[in-house]
């Protein structure tokens, strides 16, 4: 168990669960601002998990080693 209280198995999901979230809110939303905030963020998961998560293999990998070298075309996020 994680310091959260979920099983690291769970983080594995919580990009696609993410990514879905917003995509139902911005169907949902009936202001244009809202619903183009909720794409963009949706966009951006998925095109950071398709980028960094996403193995030579075809799966997915369930999380990322903050120690590790970035990968080519990975971007930094934070500030």
């Amino acid at each position: 168990m994680s310091s959260l209280g979920h099983n690291a198995a769970d983080d594995r999901y919580d990009q696609a669960q993410l990514a879905s979230c917003a995509l139902d809110f911005a169907l949902l939303s009936e202001k244009a601002g809202d619903k183009k905030i909720c794409l963009d963020l949706a966009a951006d998961i998925l095109e950071y998990s398709m980028r960094d998560l996403l193995g030579k293999e075809g799966a997915f990998f369930s999380a990322e080693d903050a120690d590790s070298a970035p990968r080519p075309g990975a971007t930094k996020s934070g500030g």
